[in-house]
Order: structure tokens, then C-alpha cells, then sequence
């Protein structure tokens, strides 16, 4: 297959919210890597969430437009503002706490001349390196070499906060969704792969992302059992790929999820029947192949997500979404900003 052209005009979207300390970097990064852009014209939008620090001003030095986010206040709408005001033929999300590498775009473009891409790419990400700062006092407190463990170019398994994407396609997908607080990019990888598109994830340094030391991994758990803003998310999301028709696309990405919730199924099933000893060999056989494939926390954590796709089944999304998230499903509200 002839592999898709990423090239033409390009709109680098940066969203943040306090992201004073990392901000001028960012934008610096993305201007630093733009002479290798093989496209067109690029042009840089900030959206900010309500910014308590100096965020706006210091954008006003680098970006091209700037807005202002109102309500829903979550990173979604935020993308999702960026989207509906870029003019170029791609678009590249950023958070405000992320660096471009400066050599991100020519890797790219070595790809697409080698012909790696299948016709159904529209988009792609890439290696993406973690720097731990303390949220106080700034000093970086360590750091992780390629978060994703991408190792050669192929479908994406998962995709974040940076992504650089075909504008017409993602407008055509609706984009992100706005009222999400959490898990807005499986529900859109979701709905892109329900569509029949991919993004694929290339074995090239892509962001430096500056963020605080992750909680340890029970608490995280922990979080997400219990966590409304997380559950509400991650239940509304898979709630409306099961009534949205993208179903398949949610359990691509969430495959081992999907697998364990079937084990557990078959489990019931045979405890139900007073088969003890058969519901304890598939259990030991699901946590030996976990075990296995170094997928221990899964025994946790699929359960914490069927918890949350349970209580948005059966409790009924919207209302989820409205007590729990207290946002309304509404139109996003935004202001255009003075550059000054």
C-alpha cells in the first residue's frame, strides 16, 4: 500500500493549566523542530483552563492565538477548542508541560519516504520520555526513557495527551468529548478504529514530558476504584462505545481488560453451578498467563474498570456524568484572548 503523505499545513495545539514553569520551553521545543516540518504553513494555538499564574503571558510571546476555556474545564474541551479553531491540514496536541523533541518531524518524514505507513494511518505518535519534578520546589526527582516501550513502527496500543493527527478526519470523528474528565483518549482511539483508522506509534523520540513522581500503584487502584471523577469517565466512555456502534474499537484497545472480564464470566458461571474446583483452575490459569506476560496489576485494575463500566450501565450514564463529574453536557464555552 502507498503510504499517507504527512505533509501540508500543520496546527500545533498546546493546552495547559498552571503550566507557567514549563510553558516557554514548550513552545520553544515546537519552533526548534519546526524548520523540519516538510509540510506547509504552521501556526500555534494556546488554550489555557483557567490559569492562575502567568501562563497567558507568557503565551502571548510565542502563540499565534490564544483562548480562554470557560466550561467544561477538563483537557478534552480544551483539545476540543483547539480542534475547532485549527486551520491546518494536521494537527499536533500538546499539554503544556510537554517538549517537542527537535527531530520528531524529520523521523517522521524518513518513515513516509521508506513507504512504512498503511493507507489507514491518520495519525501517529512516538517515544515519549518522562521527567519526575517535584510539584514545590521543581527539581526533577527522575526520569523514564520511552513510556510506551515502542520498539518498532506499528498500530498504537494506546495514545495520550500528544498526538499528531489529520484534522479532517478527527473533526469527521467529532472530535474529543468535551464533558469527559478522564479516559477522552481511548473513547476517541476508540471511535477512530470503529471508523476503520489507525494510529501508529514509530519508534522515534517524540515529548519530554515533565510530571509529578506517580502515586505508587495501589493507590492508584485505589483511585480509580473510588475516584468519581475517573470512574464516571472511564463508565461514561464505555457506555456510549457500547450504544455509539464503536464497541469493537473499545475492545481493541482494552483486549486484556475484555479477557479477564470474560474469565471472571466464566468463573461466576461455574460457581454458580457449584463447580469449586473448576472456577479455582481458570482463575489460577488467568493469573499464570498474567503472570506470564507481566500483566500482574491487571488482576486489579480490569476489576476496577468493570466496576466502573457496571455503575455506568446500570446506574444510568448522564446521571453519573452529572453528579459525579458536576458538569453539564453542554456546548464548550471559550473566549478568544488578546494577544496584547
Amino acid at each position: 500500500m502507498n503510504s499517507p503523505a504527512f505533509s501540508g499545513s500543520l496546527t500545533i495545539v498546546v493546552i495547559g493549566l498552571n503550566e507557567a514553569a514549563h510553558l516557554a520551553d514548550c513552545f520553544r521545543s515546537i519552533y526548534a523542530a519546526a524548520a523540519y516540518w516538510s509540510g506547509g504553513a504552521q501556526d500555534v494555538v494556546y488554550v489555557d483552563s483557567g490559569s492562575q499564574d502567568e501562563s497567558i503571558e507568557l503565551a502571548r510571546r510565542y502563540a499565534d492565538r490564544i483562548f480562554a476555556l470557560r466550561s467544561p474545564i477538563s483537557a478534552a474541551a480544551a483539545r476540543d477548542v483547539g480542534l475547532l479553531n485549527a486551520t491546518g491540514d494536521y494537527v499536533l496536541f500538546l499539554d503544556g508541560d510537554m517538549e517537542l523533541d527537535t527531530f520528531w518531524w524529520q523521523c517522521v518524514s524518513e518513515y513516509e519516504r521508506n513507504g512504512t505507513f498503511p493507507r489507514s494511518v491518520i495519525g501517529l505518535i512516538g517515544m515519549r520520555h518522562d521527567i519526575y519534578v517535584d510539584e514545590t520546589t521543581r527539581l526533577r526527582l527522575g526520569e523514564q526513557e520511552n513510556v510506551y516501550r515502542t520498539g518498532r513502527a506499528r498500530t498504537a496500543r494506546h495514545i495520550g495527551g500528544a498526538l499528531l493527527i489529520r484534522r479532517d478526519i478527527l473533526l469527521k470523528a467529532q472530535g474529543y468529548q468535551p464533558d469527559l474528565r478522564g479516559s477522552e483518549e481511548p473513547d476517541l482511539y476508540a471511535r477512530l478504529r470503529g471508523a476503520g483508522y489507525d494510529i501508529w506509534e514509530i519508534p522515534c523520540p517524540f515529548i519530554r514530558h515533565h510530571t509529578p513522581m506517580p502515586a505508587s500503584w495501589p493507590r492508584r487502584v485505589w483511585r480509580e476504584l473510588f475516584s468519581n471523577r475517573l470512574d464516571a469517565s472511564f463508565g461514561l466512555a464505555f457506555w456510549r462505545a457500547l450504544t455509539g456502534g464503536y464497541i469493537r474499537g473499545w475492545l481493541d484497545i482494552y483486549r486484556p481488560t475484555a479477557l479477564v472480564w470474560c474469565v471472571d464470566g466464566i468463573t461466576l458461571l461455574l460457581l454458580t453451578s457449584a463447580r469449586w474446583w473448576g472456577a479455582a483452575f481458570v482463575q489460577v490459569i488467568m493469573l499464570s498467563w498474567l503472570l506470564v506476560t507481566r500483566r500482574t496489576k491487571l488482576f486489579v485494575t480490569a476489576r476496577a474498570r468493570l466496576y466502573a463500566a457496571f455503575m455506568s450501565v446500570f446506574l444510568n450514564a448522564r446521571r453519573i456524568n452529572r453528579l459525579w463529574m458536576r458538569e453539564s453536557l453542554g456546548k464548550v464555552h471559550y473566549d478568544l484572548v488578546d494577544r496584547g
